[in-house]
């Protein structure tokens, strides 16, 4: 059995036992996002299979697709294979869309509210049914109220989530209320619209969430579905954005019938940067009048929020409101909008290693989609104009270099405007952006590349990378492809683990390892492999008993004297396969923790590996004792070691102070590799840690100065936004 998800499906409730759908009994599947093509192919097969009429089909399908590459943010909804659906039937109803997602929504939520197909009346009675049971009329409820019941249902449910302490390790997917509960919740709310007596409520409520959901046992019975029937008694709605839609409808309507304001306010203020939240804000504030938008972003650019002077969250979310609807507050403040767009910009303008490079990245995206809105902010322009406004010209051409590379990247090929700035740049008067217009046009970065997945072998060397592109190539792969369960295929990759030739001993052991099957001449011959006279042979049979994931003590204590292999690629594979051996007993960790001062560094490293991986399962008393190992590479020469130091921390989850007080001094090396490295792990550690973000404020202050305080800005920005 499988369970299939998408990318936006991230709420759980707790009074749904998803548990017990997140086993191994179950395959998990999801859902990947549309490419333009796939877009494309869609519109056309839905046209061509609703309308008889061919050319009106082609008609309807070259208008849709027009339309996705004249907006943006609408072509952006469209790659989720739901909400093209819906985009493709409210372009089929009205023959246009809506350019604002709240709108787009609105209509979305009279379609799903009524029909997929021919829109009925909610009310009128369904004449194949004269069952009076199984009729699913609404007796007291219109087409309005059902409106307003999802509203308010919208919003129950994000509050109540919001509630809730959410566990960090808790399985991702979408807000699920159990049918009891949520029939009982519509009854009592539709008592009190109504005026009406429960029993008559409550058997509303099930004609209702009939009528509005579509259920797994009968697909084809229900057209309508802005609920979704989720496991064996658990509801949903079909998408989290609608939740989110509604939940803005209903704080937008409270405030209105109230005449109340602060309530749109106080809402800001409780939830600004939730993670769970921000769309419900986009769309509450995308629909504000003029004044009222603008007074609701200028809410946001004053908050003050924690750490705001280097993380910059306040400014950055002011921004994203703009970029999701700038009519209204271009209309109502446009000194504020300029005010908002400068901070970018000047922030676009700095250097990442001061400001932090996740912030710069946040910084462009956000640029990015301003640009592609009525805005058309010439980034290029405003930071040549800084560029030149500055004394240190030359320090400022290399940020105008960054601004138009990791924008250009971002654009280029999808906006035509953008393509054009960046042709115009050839002829600028400006050097530096002359050549950096031709580096982006014709950067091979922009282009996706698809990287071969080899076995997993511990490559440091050319020889050893040629040695893996030939081995994609064996005849052998190929006929165990085919044929991965004969008995003789074994028996003869066997007597080939014999044979005199030591490139034919290599390949077999190789090929044992892919046929996957476990047997005692297999391990046995295996085993005889580590004690081969040839490197190579060594090496592919410990590769193969790694894939074969033997950790027997025989394989365990052969793998341990292979760490004084002659070899450094074997001590290094023998090391990495311990480490994945799931093997906890001290006489490995103690064998990997001498491999850390060893004096090739490339073990060191893979030492160092292995015990993090080691950490993944239950040290006990020997935690401690890695930790210990552990803590002085943080110091090694070799850069790669001290990377692979840290990442085994972050494994281990030790939180304590030595290891953040290390981590922090991690923060100022001299590469940026370990610096980001470490800026992870500090986030990772700090989640459970109360004290981590007070711990990287302090470094960061100390270090304000410094050209590497943007690492210690990453790590707090990265524990501040969870992902």
């Amino acid at each position: 059995m499988g369970i299939i998800t998408s990318d936006n499906d991230r709420y759980l409730n707790s009074n749904y036992p998803w548990d017990f759908l997140w086993n191994k009994k179950f395959y998990h599947y999801q859902l990947q996002l549309f490419d333009d093509s796939k877009i494309e192919e869609f519109i056309q097969r839905w046209y061509y299979s609703q309308i008889q009429d061919k050319a009106e089909a082609q008609r309807l399908k070259e208008s849709l697709i027009n339309l996705l590459s004249e907006h943006d943010q609408i072509r952006n909804l469209a790659r989720h294979p739901l909400l093209l659906t819906i985009i493709t039937l409210i372009h089929r109803y009205h023959f246009r869309l809506p350019l604002e997602r709240y709108q787009l929504y609105d209509q979305a939520v009279d379609l799903l509210l009524t029909s997929w197909d021919n829109k009925p009346d909610i009310n009128k009675p369904d004449i194949n049914k004269p069952d009076i049971s199984n009729n699913q009329t609404l007796k007291y409820l219109g087409l309005n109220d059902c409106r307003r019941l999802m509203e308010r249902l919208g919003y129950w449910m994000h509050t109540q989530d919001s509630k809730k302490e959410k566990d960090k390790t808790e399985k991702e997917g979408r807000i699920v209320i159990n049918r009891d509960e949520l029939i009982a919740w519509f009854g009592r709310e539709i008592k009190t619209m109504k005026q009406i007596q429960l029993y008559e409520a409550k058997a509303e409520a099930k004609r209702l969430v009939n009528l509005i959901s579509v259920r797994v046992a009968a697909p084809k019975e229900h057209r309508t579905g802005i609920l979704t029937q989720q496991g064996l008694d658990g509801y949903a709605f079909i998408h989290k954005i609608f939740q989110d839609y509604l939940c803005a409808q209903e704080i937008n309507y409270q405030a209105d019938n109230e005449g109340n304001f602060d309530i749109i306010l106080n809402h800001i203020q409780d939830y600004l940067h939730d993670s769970q939240s921000q769309d419900v804000l986009l769309l509450l504030i995308a629909q504000l009048k003029p004044k009222k938008a603008a007074k609701a972003i200028q809410e946001i650019f004053n908050n003050g929020s924690e750490y705001e002077s280097w993380l910059h969250r306040d400014l950055l979310f002011a921004a994203t409101c703009i970029a999701e609807n700038p009519q209204p507050l271009k209309i109502a403040d446009n000194s504020l909008m300029q005010e908002i767009l400068a901070a970018l910009v000047t922030l676009a303008a700095s250097d990442s290693r001061r400001v932090g490079y996740q912030i710069h990245q946040q910084v462009f995206q956000t640029l990015s989609d301003l640009n592609q809105t009525e805005i058309k902010l010439d980034v290029l322009q405003v930071l040549k104009d800084i560029a030149n406004s500055h004394k240190d010209t030359q320090s400022q051409e290399s940020q105008v270099e960054l601004g138009q590379n990791q924008l250009g990247q971002k654009q280029l090929g999808q906006n035509p405007t953008v393509l054009k700035t960046f042709l115009a740049g050839l002829e600028d008067k400006n050097n530096t952006v002359r050549h950096q217009a031709s580096e982006i046009l014709t950067s091979d970065r922009l282009t996706s590349v698809t990287k071969l997945d080899y076995p997993d072998y511990y490559l440091t060397t050319t020889e050893h990378t040629s040695l893996q592109k030939n081995i994609q190539n064996l005849s052998l792969s190929a006929i165990v492809r085919l044929d991965n369960t004969s008995e003789s295929l074994v028996n003869t990759l066997l007597s080939w683990l014999k044979d005199d030739d030591a490139t034919i001993r290599s390949e077999a052991a190789l090929a044992l390892g892919e046929l996957d099957q476990v047997s005692e001449p297999v391990v046995n011959s295996l085993l005889m492999g580590l004690n081969d006279k040839n490197a190579r042979v060594r090496y592919s049979s410990i590769w193969a008993l790694g894939k074969l994931k033997q950790h027997g003590k025989t394989v365990v204590s052969a793998l341990l004297t292979r760490l004084n292999d002659q070899n450094s690629r074997v001590r290094c594979l023998s090391a990495s396969v311990l480490g994945k051996l799931d093997q906890h007993s001290e006489s490995v960790v103690s064998a990997l923790v001498t491999c850390l001062k060893d004096k090739d560094s490339d073990l060191r490293c893979a030492a160092a590996t292995a015990l993090g991986q080691l950490g993944n399962g239950q040290l006990g008393n020997l935690s401690e004792t890695v930790i210990s190992a552990l803590l002085p590479q943080l110091e090694d020469q070799d850069s790669d070691v001290r990377c692979a130091a840290i990442k085994a921390l972050s494994q281990l989850g030790n939180s304590s102070q030595v290891v953040i007080t290390a981590l922090l001094g991690c923060l100022k090396d001299e590469e940026s590799g370990v610096r980001a490295s470490a800026a992870e792990t500090l986030a990772e550690l700090g989640k459970p840690s109360s004290y981590v973000s007070s711990a990287l404020a302090q470094w960061i202050e100390l270090h304000q100065a410094s050209d590497y305080v943007g690492s210690g800005i990453d790590a707090l920005w990265n524990l501040e936004n969870p992902k």
